[in-house]
């Protein structure tokens, strides 16, 4: 509050008019001394300089750091007590490695921290995922899918986690995956991974 400019102001005007108002009950209703008084309120409050506000940062994002990629775990992280669903999923890296088994239920991707300022800023950025050569093919739909897009909001300075799991059985094909992490228009990172058939 004591660096507020706004409060350093108020509290001199509050000063003043208790000094104008202890000089009139002692000198009477003196038109000069009101006068002299109003002039000198009037020059302290043109005279003083308001502090200026510290300039806020606009956020930036510069890049990523990858911190880790291969095949992922994980559990939930449940309150025993509370009764209710699970609040949140923690996945950690179990091998780091680009070569993937062909499996369901095999989870694999990248760790990264969003790099910028200032730190705990809300960045939101687009996950990208490859499938090359030949795609994938659900069996419900015979176009192959080649690519697959999805956002998330990121927190700069801290660690993100984006995952595939193969679940469907037309998903145990052998192929390159490829996740690239995106801010809008700018490619910020990529890992590749070799999914292969056991």
């Amino acid at each position: 509050m004591a660096d507020n400019p706004e409060a350093r102001l108020l509290g001199l005007f509050h000063t003043l008019v208790r000094a104008i108002l202890s000089v009139q009950a002692s000198v009477g209703r003196s038109s000069q001394i009101r006068a002299a008084l109003a002039g000198l309120i009037l020059t302290g409050c043109a005279s003083s300089n308001p502090v200026p506000e510290t300039p806020k940062v606009a956020p930036q994002l510069d890049r990523i750091e990858v911190l880790n990629y291969g095949i992922f775990t994980s559990h939930e992280n449940c309150d025993p007590g509370a009764g209710g669903p699970c609040a949140t999923t923690i996945f950690r890296v179990a091998t780091t490695t680009v070569n993937v088994p062909a499996q369901q239920g095999m989870r694999f991707g990248i760790a990264f921290r969003p790099v910028g300022k200032p730190d705990g800023t809300p960045v939101k950025l687009q996950t990208v995922w490859i499938f090359a050569p030949v795609g994938l093919t659900p069996s419900t739909n015979p176009q192959s899918i080649h690519r697959s897009e999805t956002s998330a909001t990121a927190v700069t300075g801290s660690v993100s986690i984006r995952t595939y799991q193969i679940e469907q059985p037309w998903e145990l094909v052998p192929a390159v995956c490829t996740v690239e992490i995106w801010d809008g228009n700018r490619k910020l990172g990529s890992q590749s991974f070799n999914v292969v058939k056991q």
